[in-house]
C-alpha cells in the first residue's frame, strides 16, 4: 500500500503532463517555432513524458515498457492534428517524438533513486 501511495504524486504529474502536451498539440499554434526548435520541443516533451511515466508506472524494463504506448499516443496526436484544419500531420514530428522516447533509457538510471518507496 505504501508503494502505491508513493507513486500517486508521480502518476498525477504524468497525467497532468500528458494532458498539457495534448492541449498544446491540438490548440491553434500561438508560437511560430523554427523547424529545428519544433523538433527539439517534440523530443523534449516525449523524453519528459517517458521519464514521468517510468516514475509513475515502473516495470522491469523501466521506462522501455512505456515506449510503444507513448509512441502510439504521439501518432494519435499527429493524426488528430491533421483533422484540425489549423495544424498538420507530420511524420517528422512523430520521428522527433520517437527520438525523445529513445533517449529515456539513458536518463532513467539517474531518476531511479526518485522512485524508491520509503521503508
Amino acid at each position: 500500500m505504501a508503494e502505491i501511495r508513493a507513486r500517486l504524486p508521480w502518476r498525477g504529474l504524468f497525467w497532468l503532463a500528458l494532458g498539457t502536451v495534448t492541449w498544446l498539440s491540438l490548440r491553434p499554434s500561438a508560437l511560430d517555432l523554427p523547424h529545428q526548435s519544433d523538433k527539439l520541443a517534440h523530443a523534449l516533451a516525449f523524453l519528459g513524458l517517458a521519464l514521468l511515466a517510468g516514475l509513475a508506472y515502473p516495470g522491469r524494463r523501466y521506462p522501455s515498457h512505456l515506449a510503444l504506448p507513448l509512441l502510439a499516443y504521439g501518432l494519435g496526436i499527429e493524426i488528430l492534428q491533421g483533422f484540425t484544419g489549423y495544424r498538420t500531420f507530420s511524420l517528422l514530428d512523430w520521428a522527433a517524438d520517437a527520438a525523445g522516447l529513445a533517449l529515456a533509457p539513458w536518463f532513467a538510471p539517474y531518476l531511479s533513486r526518485l522512485n524508491k518507496t520509503p521503508p
